[in-house]
């Protein structure tokens, strides 16, 4: 059954609205969710992990607009999408660590529309960067974001307006100047705790700030070098950047390369050209060789993979995600180390547990992380998809991330090794253990 046929047989076919004027508003609905049907593997992801069936959402809110009285204004259709469809649940089920940990999948705000306007119109662009800008300058796109009517030199006014309006993406991120890092000695003589809330700052940002937040934990590690554990207590760190994990965290304390990897999945032929050219441009078969997904399958190499999820895949890739390997400078420290998480442990702090266990250097105590790390391919991985009536443009990642088992990216929690004792916290049960 081709891609089409399955989306027609989950969605079937528009319905009447019965305020004439909401017709164009039930097709792009219908439109929307024969896209995502093809191409948004994380439908089923919503489900399993949030509870949340985007096919009963999405029929909801054609029955609501099918029944109304009232004729919809188009900024209307577009907060009644937000509200059925690109939800808080749907938004976790796909979301990436992409730019500050904004969702990459829901309709653009003006804001989004504006700074991808602005850096898809720079000489040089790239042929994905050339689907994106052809999507931004159509005019129902420009008229539902712009509010213009005549679209004479109206690029020069929004390239005006997006320079004036500083769109988010544009600002720079203050992380770097956050203290992410605090240390205590919770058993003196014996235990060092390192706590850090978030991992940063990025070192390209701010360089010196970084290389004085290095010193500072490498005294740490100097101050307690004689002693038995030391603890990293990532507990609520939603994470943030891997080079910092490496370079201050893992790197200092491993002597051998430790790998994450894992695959990459693409939507099937039937999710469409632009979906297709979208991922085609930026996972080149050059660099992530394909193969068919049933072959792998029948290779065993996807134990885990959800079959739901694996029927509108089409072709898989082996997907390095990252190597980290011993620094230069190095830890002295020489006994035992600990990794406290819970389920505010996500992204890259997630990894930081999944290599440190790896690698063999680390215990983890506490409870289930959050399930939500993921190798973020940034702004090259998403699709944009315009809708023809009311020029909304939504954006989802059609590529499908897993683990080297097949086990979604965003499923894949990691569970500790002893999980917190009754009445304890982390910590606590961490030196009770060690008592013991």
């Amino acid at each position: 059954m081709n891609g089409d046929a399955v989306a027609e047989r989950h969605w079937g076919a528009p319905m009447k609205a019965r305020a004439e004027g909401n017709e164009k508003f039930l097709q792009d609905l219908h439109y929307l969710m024969q896209e995502m049907e093809k191409s948004f593997p994380q439908i089923n992801h919503a489900r399993r992990k949030f509870g949340i069936n985007l096919r009963d959402q999405a029929e909801k809110l054609k029955l609501k607009i099918c029944n109304e009285k009232m004729v919809y204004e188009i900024h209307e259709f577009y907060d009644l999408l937000n509200e059925y469809i690109f939800t808080p649940e749907i938004q976790r089920a796909g979301s990436r660590s992409w730019y500050s940990m904004q969702s990459n999948v829901g309709a653009l705000t003006k804001d989004f529309y504006l700074e991808f306007f602005l850096r898809t119109s720079k000489d040089g662009m790239s042929i994905y960067h050339s689907y994106i800008h052809a999507i931004l300058n159509k005019p129902a796109v420009v008229i539902f974001y712009m509010g213009f009517d005549k679209f004479d030199g109206y690029k020069d006014e929004i390239i005006k307006q997006a320079e004036l309006n500083k769109p988010i993406l544009s600002q720079k991120t203050s992380q770097g100047k956050l203290p992410v890092v605090v240390t205590d000695i919770p058993l003196e003589g014996k235990v060092g705790r390192l706590s850090i809330d978030m991992m940063g700052p990025n070192m390209l940002e701010d360089p010196d700030f970084y290389d004085d937040l290095e010193d500072r934990i490498f005294d740490f590690y100097n101050s307690i070098a004689d002693y038995e554990h030391l603890v990293f207590d990532v507990r609520g760190n939603p994470g943030g950047y891997t080079p910092f994990v490496e370079r201050m965290l893992v790197g200092p304390h491993i002597s051998d390369p430790v790998e994450l990897t894992g695959f990459v999945f693409f939507p099937n032929d039937a999710a469409g050209e632009h979906v297709r050219s979208c991922t085609d441009t930026f996972y080149s078969d050059q660099k992530y060789p394909r193969m068919h997904i049933d072959e792998m399958i029948d290779k065993g190499m996807l134990p885990d993979l959800d079959s739901a999820d694996a029927n509108i895949l089409g072709t898989g890739a082996y997907n390095h995600w990252m190597t980290f390997s011993p620094t230069t400078r190095r830890s002295p420290f020489q006994g035992k180390i600990w990794i406290l998480i819970d389920e505010g442990t996500g992204s890259a702090s997630e990894v930081f547990a999944i290599l440190a266990k790896q690698a063999g250097i680390a215990c983890i105590i506490g409870e289930q992380s959050r399930g939500n790390y993921s190798k973020s391919r940034g702004q090259g991985s998403l699709f944009f998809l315009d809708l023809p009536n009311t020029g909304v443009v939504v954006t989802w990642d059609p590529a499908y991330f897993t683990d080297a088992r097949g086990r979604h990216a965003h499923e894949y929690y990691v569970v500790p090794d002893h999980f917190n004792h009754s009445g304890m916290d982390a910590l606590e049960t961490m030196l009770e253990i060690i008592r013991n």
